[in-house]
C-alpha cells in the first residue's frame, strides 16, 4: 500500500520525501525446458503448441523472486519466454529443439514478396492476445502485464530474410 502511494505520488509529479527506488527490467524468463524438452532438434511449432497456462507456474516464480526485493517500482510481467512473437505473426515459421524457439527466414525473394498488412485472426497474434489475456487473469492485479518486446523494422526484415538478405 505504501509502495502503491509513493509510485502514484510520483508518476503525479507531486512532491515526494525522496527519489524512488529500484530497478525495472524485463525479466528475460526462458522458454521452460519442460515446454522445449519434448521437440526435436529443427521442430515446426504451431500457435496451437503455446498453452498459456503451462507457463504460469514460471510466472508465479518470478513474481515470488520480484516481491522479495526491496524496491518502490512495480515490476512488469509479459508473455515473452522467448517466443518470437513478431516474426511469427510476419509469417516467419517457429522452430525449436530442447531449451529453445527461433524465427526461420521466410522471405527469399522481395520481388515476390507477399503484401504484408496486419491481420487481427492471424492465428500468432490470436495466440499472443490468449496469452496475454491468461497472464491477466493470474495476474489478478498483484503486478502490471505488458506486452512483449517487439521488432523494429529492420530487426523485422532481417528476421524475414536473414541479415545477409537484408542488406543486399
Amino acid at each position: 500500500a505504501l509502495r502503491q502511494a509513493r509510485y502514484e505520488t510520483w508518476l503525479s509529479r507531486e512532491p515526494v520525501d525522496r527519489p524512488l527506488l529500484g530497478l525495472v527490467w524485463e525479466p528475460d524468463i526462458p522458454q521452460p525446458r519442460e515446454f522445449t524438452e519434448p521437440f526435436s532438434e529443427n521442430t515446426s511449432v504451431a500457435p496451437e503448441d503455446i498453452r498459456p497456462a503451462e507457463y504460469l507456474p514460471f510466472i508465479e516464480a518470478w513474481h515470488a523472486y520480484v516481491a522479495s526485493v526491496r524496491m518502490d517500482f512495480f515490476q512488469r510481467f509479459t508473455p515473452a519466454f522467448g517466443i518470437p512473437w513478431t516474426e511469427a505473426i510476419a509469417g516467419c515459421p517457429v522452430k525449436a529443439a530442447p531449451g529453445s524457439l527461433w524465427a526461420e527466414p521466410c522471405l527469399d525473394d522481395l520481388s515476390r514478396r507477399p503484401e504484408i498488412r496486419f491481420d487481427p485472426s492471424n492465428p500468432w497474434f490470436e495466440k499472443l492476445i490468449e496469452f496475454t489475456d491468461t497472464l491477466v487473469e493470474a495476474a489478478a492485479g498483484r503486478f502490471p502485464v505488458a506486452a512483449p518486446q517487439f521488432r523494429g523494422p529492420l530487426d523485422m526484415l532481417a528476421a524475414l530474410r536473414t541479415p545477409a538478405g537484408m542488406c543486399m
